[in-house]
Parts: C-alpha cells; sequence; structure tokens
C-alpha cells in the first residue's frame, strides 16, 4: 500500500505540468509489404514515434505522432526503408488549442448547463448526469457501475420511461474507455439529451421502449489526465506496471488499455505484452478496476431483463465494427447471427450517410482496421448472448483525428442516431431481439404426431408422467379421460416413447407422419390469391408475419382514416406494441355499442389473426348488407395479434411456440427442452379462478400460469383496455379466436358440469351459440360443437374471455376454437384461411341477430338497428 501511494504522489508530481506538444507533427505511412510493417513496429519500438492506430498492417493506413527532437531521425529512418509517407497535422499543439476553442456560429442550443459547442471535462459531464436525475427524477437514475483505479465512479445514467413495466428490454451505450476519444461522451451525451427532449416519434419509441443504460465515460482517470496533463493519453492511469520504457518515455508504462484487457481470447491478436505500449494489455484479463466494473454490470443487467444492445463508442475511423475482433478470417466467424448482425450494421451505416454523407465501413475488426483481442464488445456478446454488440469508431478518418474540432460533434452525433435509430429498425424486423437460446430456428425433420385417448385415471397418469419425462410434446392443454390427445414426438425419443405406450397399455394412432413436411406446406401460398379492393399490400393466400400485419394496419389507417384508428394496447414482454384497429362508420353517435375481437393469445394459432384480418378487411370493404349491418352497428376494436413476442417467435425459431417469450421464469427443463421454461400461458394467466383447474405450476410446461394472476404485461394490457372499454359505452360482445377444434365455448371454463354454471345468462349464450354454429354449418359443412369447454375440450381456469364475462358488463363473451379437429392442427394449410374467415363471419353474423332478438341492444340504449345495404363512402 505504502509502495502504491508512493508510486501515485510521484507520477503526479512528475506530470505536475501539462505536456506541450508545440512542434509535434502527425505523418500518415502506409506499409505496402510485411516487410514495412516489421520496420514501423522497430520504429515504434525505438520510440521515434507514437502510434495513434492501435495496429501496423499492411496496406493499412497508420498516423504516427513525432517529437520535435525525433522528426529528423524519423524521416531518415522512413526514407532509408522506402516507405510511404505524408505529412497530416503540421503542429499537434495547435490543433489541440483549435479544438479547445469552442465553435462558432452555435449550431445547438444548451440544454440545462450543458452544450455540444465545446468538449467538457469530467467534472462538468458528471455534474450535468446530476442535474437530469433532478430535473427527470421520474425517469432518470444515476448509476456507478464501480471506481477507477485512482477512485473516481465510472458514473451513468439509467433512463426509464415505463418503471412499472416489468421485463424490460436493456440497451448499454458505453464510451471512452480510450482517455482520447473525447468525441464519445460528447456524442454520447448528446444521444441523452435526445432520448430526454426529442420529439422526433422515431427517437421517442427508441427511448421509450428500452431502458437504457449509459456510460458517457468509463476510463474517468484518463480522460480527465487528457485535460490536465497530456492531451493524447490513451490507457487508464494504473501505476502498478511502471517500467523504464525507451527514450525517457517512462510515464508511458502508467495505464493498460481498458480495451484489451477484456477476458475474450485475451493476448491473442492486436494487444501488447509491454507497458510502454500503448495496447498493453495488462498483467491479466481484467486486471483493472474500471474493465471488471464493467463487466460485474454486464453479467447483472443481463439477469434482469431481455438485454438486447450493448455498444461501445470509439474514435476515429468511422467504422460500425461487428463480433469477433480477434478472427482474421471472414469464413471463421463463430457468431450463428453473423448474418444478421452485418445487415444491421450495413443498414445503420446507410443511414449515416444519408445526412452529411458520411461514409462507415462495416465488417469485422480484421476487415474495418486490424484483428484485436480482449476488447468489450467482444466480450459482451460472448458472455451475455447479448444480440447485437457493436464498436462504434466515429469521426473522421484521420484528417483531424483524436482532435476533432467542435464544430462537429453535433454532426456527429446526429448521423450516430440516425445509425442507432436504422440500427433498431432493423433490429426488430429481423427478429433478433427475440432468438432462442440457440440461435438456431427449431427443426421439427423427423418429428412425429400420434393421436392417443386414455380410457381411465391410470392412463392419465401415464401420459403426464410422459410429458414431465420430456418423451414428447402435448398440443392439447390438458389430459382427460377419453377426450383425444395429440403428442408430437422427436427421432431420438420415437422408440422410448412408443415402449412406454406400449408397456402402459396405451393404444396409438400415428396422425402426422412428418410434422416439418406439414409446416412447410402450411408456410405454401395458396395457389388463388383474394386481394383487399384497394391497392393495399395484404392478401390471405398465405400466412402473414407480424411486420406484415401491422404495416397493413397502418395502411388502414391512411386510406380510411375517417373510419378507422390504430390503437397501442400496451407492451408485451419483450416491448412490442399489442396493436389493433378500432372501425367506427358513426363516430358521431354519443352512445355506442362495442365489440371486442381478439386472437393469438396463444403464438401457434396462425389461423385466428388471418380470421381476423379477413373480418376487418370485410367490415371496411363488403358490400353484403348483413356484413355492413354489422359492420356499422358497432364500434369494433379488433386486436389481431395479442401475443406479438411469440407470434413472431413461431416465424423466426420455433413454430410450435405457444406462450409469450417471458424470461423471468427461466429453469432447467428434462432432456434439453431447450427455451421450454422462457413463457407463460397467456391464456391462463387471467385473475379468474387462477391456477383452479387445467393449467400447471411448473415452467417447462405449455400451460404454465405464470408465478401470478396478471404477472404479464400483455394479460394486464387486455385487463386493462376491457376495463376502460367497458366504461364507453355499451360492451356487447368480447370473442377470443384460438385454433384448433371447431368449437364455441360459453363461459365458464373452470366448471365441469352445465348444472353448476353461474351465469343467469347461460341458456341464452348457449342459444347464440347454437345458432351461429348452425349458420357457419351452411357455408362448408364445417361443424362446430357449443358449449362449457369441459364438455367439448377441457377444463380450464385464467382464461381471457371467462375473467371478461365476470370483470366487465359484456353481454356475450365466447371463445371460437377454428378450424380444424385435428388433421392439421395449428398447422392448417393456407387454402384453408379464406373458408375458415368466411365461414366464421356468417357465425357472427347469425350470433348478432340472435343476439339482438334476444334484446341485448335496447338495454340502456335508444337507438335502433339499422340494416344498410349500399356500400360505405369514405
Amino acid at each position: 500500500m505504502t509502495y502504491l501511494f508512493f508510486t501515485i504522489v510521484l507520477f503526479g508530481a512528475v506530470s505536475a505540468l501539462k505536456k506541450s506538444y508545440g512542434g509535434y507533427k502527425v505523418y500518415r505511412v502506409v506499409p505496402r509489404e510485411d516487410a514495412a510493417v516489421s520496420h514501423l513496429e522497430e520504429l515504434v519500438q525505438i520510440g521515434l514515434g507514437e502510434l495513434w492506430n492501435d495496429n501496423i498492417e499492411v496496406n493499412l493506413d497508420v498516423r504516427i505522432n513525432v517529437a520535435p527532437g525525433d522528426i529528423t531521425d524519423f524521416l531518415k529512418f522512413i526514407k532509408s526503408h522506402r516507405i510511404e509517407f505524408k505529412e497530416v497535422i503540421p503542429d499537434i499543439e495547435s490543433t489541440i488549442n483549435y479544438q479547445l476553442k469552442p465553435s462558432t456560429p452555435r449550431i445547438s442550443e444548451p440544454f440545462l448547463s450543458y452544450t455540444w459547442t465545446e468538449y467538457h471535462n469530467l467534472k462538468k459531464i458528471y455534474a450535468w448526469l446530476d442535474e437530469l436525475q433532478d430535473y427527470y427524477a421520474t425517469k432518470v437514475g444515476i448509476v456507478n457501475t464501480g471506481e477507477s483505479v485512482l477512485g473516481n465512479p465510472i458514473k451513468g445514467v439509467v433512463l426509464n420511461f415505463n418503471p412499472e413495466q416489468s421485463g424490460n428490454m436493456f440497451g448499454v451505450l458505453v464510451g471512452t474507455l480510450h482517455g482520447r476519444d473525447w468525441i464519445c461522451p460528447a456524442t454520447v451525451t448528446w444521444i441523452i439529451k435526445e432520448f430526454l427532449t426529442s420529439n422526433n416519434p422515431a427517437i421517442r419509441a427508441l427511448a421509450e421502449n428500452i431502458e437504457w443504460h449509459i456510460f458517457p465515460v468509463a476510463n474517468p482517470d484518463g480522460y480527465e489526465y487528457t485535460f490536465k496533463y497530456d492531451r493524447m493519453w490513451k490507457k487508464n492511469r494504473n501505476p502498478r506496471n511502471f517500467t523504464t520504457c525507451m527514450r525517457a518515455k517512462d510515464e508511458m508504462s502508467v495505464g493498460v488499455d481498458l480495451n484489451r484487457n477484456f477476458d475474450f481470447h485475451w493476448m491473442s491478436f492486436g494487444a501488447s505484452d509491454n507497458p510502454c505500449s500503448n495496447t498493453f494489455a495488462g498483467p491479466s484479463p481484467f486486471s483493472e478496476q474500471e474493465s471488471r466494473a464493467i463487466r460485474d454490470y454486464m453479467l447483472s443487467i443481463n439477469q434482469q431483463g431481455k438485454l438486447i444492445y450493448f455498444i461501445g463508442f470509439h474514435s476515429f475511423g468511422q467504422s460500425i465494427v461487428i463480433p469477433y475482433s480477434h478472427l482474421t478470417d471472414p469464413n471463421s466467424l463463430k457468431s450463428s447471427d453473423h448474418g444478421d448482425i452485418y445487415k444491421i450494421s450495413v443498414r445503420a451505416a446507410e443511414a449515416v450517410k444519408k445526412k452529411h454523407g458520411t461514409e462507415y465501413k462495416v465488417g469485422p475488426s480484421a476487415s474495418t482496421m486490424y484483428a484485436m483481442s480482449g476488447s468489450s464488445f467482444d466480450w459482451v456478446k460472448n458472455a451475455t448472448k447479448v444480440p447485437v454488440s457493436l464498436l462504434l469508431q466515429l469521426r473522421d478518418n484521420g484528417e483531424y483525428g483524436f482532435l476533432l474540432p467542435p464544430d462537429q460533434i453535433v454532426p456527429t452525433a446526429t448521423e450516430a442516431m440516425d445509425a442507432l435509430l436504422e440500427m433498431d429498425k432493423t433490429t426488430r424486423k429481423l427478429a433478433v431481439i427475440f432468438a432462442s437460446v440457440s440461435g438456431v430456428k427449431q427443426s421439427y425433420d423427423g418429428y412425429k404426431m400420434f393421436k392417443v385417448i386414455p380410457e381411465d385415471e391410470t392412463a392419465v397418469s401415464h401420459l403426464e408422467n410422459l410429458s414431465w419425462n420430456g418423451l414428447g410434446e402435448f398440443w392439447d392443454d390438458n389430459i382427460e379421460i377419453n377426450k383425444e390427445a395429440r403428442i408430437i414426438v422427436s427421432p431420438d425419443d420415437l422408440q422410448n416413447f412408443l415402449d412406454f405406450l406400449r408397456i402402459s397399455g396405451i393404444e396409438n394412432e400415428e396422425v402426422m407422419p412428418d410434422i416439418q413436411r406439414t409446416i412447410d406446406q402450411q408456410l405454401k401460398p395458396a395457389t388463388a390469391r383474394t386481394y383487399l379492393k384497394s391497392n393495399l399490400t395484404y392478401f390471405w393466400n398465405e400466412y402473414q408475419n407480424l411486420r406484415n400485419i401491422y404495416d397493413w394496419l397502418d395502411e388502414l389507417q391512411q386510406n380510411y382514416s375517417k373510419v378507422v384508428k390504430i390503437v397501442d394496447k400496451g407492451r408485451s414482454v419483450l416491448g412490442r406494441s399489442i396493436k389493433g384497429i378500432v372501425i367506427n362508420h358513426h363516430p358521431e353517435r354519443k352512445k355506442k355499442r362495442i365489440g371486442v375481437l381478439e386472437g393469438t393469445l396463444h403464438a401457434r394459432d396462425w389461423i385466428s389473426a388471418a380470421t381476423l384480418t379477413w373480418i376487418i378487411k370485410e367490415f371496411l370493404t363488403s358490400n353484403d348488407s348483413a356484413v355492413r349491418a354489422l359492420a356499422k352497428n358497432f364500434e369494433w376494436h379488433i386486436f389481431p395479434i395479442v401475443n406479438p413476442d411469440g407470434y413472431e417467435y413461431t416465424f423466426s425459431d420455433n413454430r410450435m411456440w405457444k406462450k409469450n417469450r417471458s424470461p423471468h421464469n427461466f429453469t432447467t427443463c428434462p432432456r434439453g427442452r431447450g427455451d421450454m421454461s422462457k413463457g407463460v400461458d397467456l391464456n391462463r394467466n387471467f385473475d379468474f379462478h387462477w391456477m383452479n383447474v387445467g393449467i400447471a405450476k411448473n415452467p417447462c410446461s405449455n400451460s404454465f400460469a405464470g408465478p401470478r394472476p396478471f404477472s404479464e404485461p400483455e394479460t394486464r394490457a387486455v385487463r386493462d383496455y376491457m376495463l376502460k372499454i367497458d366504461q364507453e359505452g355499451k360492451l356487447i360482445y368480447y370473442i377470443g379466436f384460438h385454433s384448433y377444434g371447431q368449437l364455441i365455448i360459453v363461459p365458464h371454463s373452470h366448471l365441469f358440469s352445465d348444472h353448476s354454471l353461474l351465469g343467469s345468462d347461460y341458456g341464452e349464450m348457449f342459444d347464440i351459440s347454437l345458432r351461429a354454429a348452425e349458420a357457419l354449418k351452411k357455408r362448408h359443412n364445417t361443424e362446430y360443437k357449443v358449449g362449457l369447454s369441459s364438455s367439448v375440450m377441457y377444463s380450464m381456469s385464467g382464461s381471457s374471455f371467462d375473467w371478461v364475462k365476470n370483470a366487465t358488463r359484456v353481454s356475450v363473451a365466447l371463445l371460437f376454437g377454428l378450424r380444424d379437429r385435428g388433421q392439421y392442427g395449428f398447422l392448417l394449410p393456407a387454402d384453408q384461411i379464406i373458408p375458415t374467415a368466411m365461414e366464421t363471419m356468417d357465425a357472427l353474423i347469425e350470433m348478432d341477430e340472435a343476439t339482438r332478438n334476444l334484446g341485448y341492444y335496447s338495454s340502456g340504449l335508444t337507438f335502433k338497428y339499422i340494416m344498410e345495404s349500399r356500400s360505405p363512402v369514405f
């Protein structure tokens, strides 16, 4: 301890005078062959120049600053080895002084006590962060990842616009691991300001949908040292590795390159074991307090929610660098999501170029700069599996390098924001955010489906035991006596599964010989296209992913602005919008009837979303008088996808996924069933007889009801929305759409007998449903069963339509189980979309006529039912 104190005091004294760079020059040299690389390495080794770049490679521009007393020897050395060179900065001190002058005219307004017309020291930056917490007490929190080697806090902010929301997505921005990179804290503080104050809808969405953890200065000692003593200082200020350096530059050994000190291929490439080098990687990985602080912080927040972004900011070079930096062969990249990250980065670079024409290179470090190892963003990618981990090398390409003038702060920062916006947009489109643990799409090659019918309680117990041991995955949510159950079995488990059934005396029938083949068939468009009667980009000859559906809803609002309004019910556990549409042909009416249609609480129910989009289309364009009447006499609230995370996951990763994508109950599941525990069955999570029957407490089960009722943001969004609109008019309908089974189910699903029904209007709802089923049958002879869940399917509790019936004043609450009876189940071919949707519309029309005749319309309302046959005018 005494030695350390003495060493720090000694170097405080040595550095009492600020270093002058008067007469120092910067040269650009380009080694064209390996011999020239060796010569330049020798030049640096003997102390004739100090590299601005971290490495020397063939055909790579290298910038070297040279002291006045070394210029003659430097030039003699360069010329003698025939190395290409050019003087690019004739006097570094003059350039430093230019950088210290505030820019004029002012190109940005101050925000609180902070400006972006000049560079600010550590004290000013930290004081501004404290100001933000005072000014935005509900949105901004101060956080310290730890302390530097000299005891300075590594201070940052957490921006959270939705603190009550669970399951947050996280983004982390870290700047200034290298002390001399002044443009980094300037850019990062600008981003903080924009996240808090911008009115740009894209910036607002990016700020508010992610919890941001932002650290402008990760190397506070080194950064502060560049203001007080040595503008060109790069490393931290650790004196423990002090040694004598060449040409009386002993202080060069005081410090470690923090971006070489992380424990990922440490000391493999582009790093030095010499303390006198600017790329000194330290005596061991994570030897430095600063790198350990980042390590511990990243590991901590990776356990708290979904980590989406880690972006490190550096200068200079104008590059977006993707993992992994130790690899020199592009073909050897180990990241399975390399293609997605590359696309994200290319799109970001394209966005940067649009504003000022600034060109950023994209690729791994070996192709954009040089190979290196032990970097922060590579370690974070490997250790946390964060989907997007990048290094942004900001302006410029070397004209000023680290000495970028202050009039370039705002242009650099605004184009960095453009990059982030496009990066996030592309990330969401590619569904990288929601990739599985393995990062590989689940294949069902060789998987088979079997049908079993347990004939007694013993058989039920055997099947439950089979499921628990992971020998098969049940399509059905419950196993009951004399009820068909369908089970998916992997090729590896097939023989054990058949042996188990044989020993248990349970008969089986193979009903789907190759599930992947059936999935592939479902993904093929049907031959005949049916278009909406406009130029809108949607059709029903194939199943559409989340982005297509949401884009189409937005198009509808633009094209039918007098009738259609987009509504956002809330956010999913991973931050996606639960987007729906309100159709109101008569907004002038003060008293209104309301109908709510919701689909895809279960992600794999593709036919549910397809049917609801067809109904939307019909309500807007049909000339059928009955459809027009149904459309015009209600304010319809329609949400095709209530489980957007799970639905998108069925397209990107696992076609058979059912639950949402909550990571909060993660546990190890039997027989390596991957991320089966990452999710809750949303249709078991409502607070009506929750955990009563037909549910599971085990997160590995497809019917896991969650740790408590309304634990999930998706179910809370439904709850809050339904309670709100229940006060806005007469709520006539709530209908949830599921698959499969061909069922119309009446409340309440926790009851085992029709005679034990609590609802006084059970007879009327049963009659309405029977009439609907009869109408549905007429078009294609499709037969639907009607009744309680326990009689037509199985008993269950915690479902949406049961909760809505109990908690609101809704007249008719039902659950539709759409086609088919199990031949395809969730994998219904695309050519059945339109027949399913058309017969469902028939059911709704007949249902509404029965409802009206029973007096539900007139109760509390005075306006009469109007049958209109003419087409709408928009």
